[in-house]
């Protein structure tokens, strides 16, 4: 699944580290003391991946040589299998309908009796601006 060039983190796992290494998932739960189920179910993007998967991938892919990783990310690295996720959920909630009519509605903050400057110059008073 890919949502504004986002990709899932169960393609990335399968498409960048899996293929190219001839891990099957079904190793990779063995491998990794997760079921298959879930792993499954992450490579075809039903489920998203938890820090828990994200620690274990961690762990396994530790040790991969540096000439194997694609784009130069670790994924020895829990924060790289999360922020995968991470990015992929904000992908997908920004292209929710309820999101798309919710945005619009949402008031920016402003400090009550400020001015904003920049370079010197009033952009706007936000003095009592209710």
């Amino acid at each position: 699944m890919v949502l504004n060039n986002c990709l899932h983190p169960g393609v990335v796992l399968l498409e960048s580290y899996l293929a190219p290494l001839g891990i099957t998932p079904n190793r990779l739960a063995r491998d990794t003391a997760l079921g298959a189920t879930r792993i499954y179910s992450l490579l075809a993007g039903t489920l998203g991946l938890s820090t828990d998967t994200a620690l274990r991938l961690a762990i396994y892919f530790k040790t991969l040589p540096v000439s194997l990783i694609p784009h130069g990310h670790s994924p020895g690295d829990p924060r790289f299998w999360l922020d995968l996720q991470r990015d992929y959920d904000i992908a997908r909630r920004q292209q929710s309908p309820s999101w798309t009519e919710l945005a619009p509605r949402i008031l920016p903050y402003r400090p009550a009796g400020r001015t904003l400057r920049s370079k010197g110059q009033t952009i706007r008073s936000l003095a009592d601006d209710q």
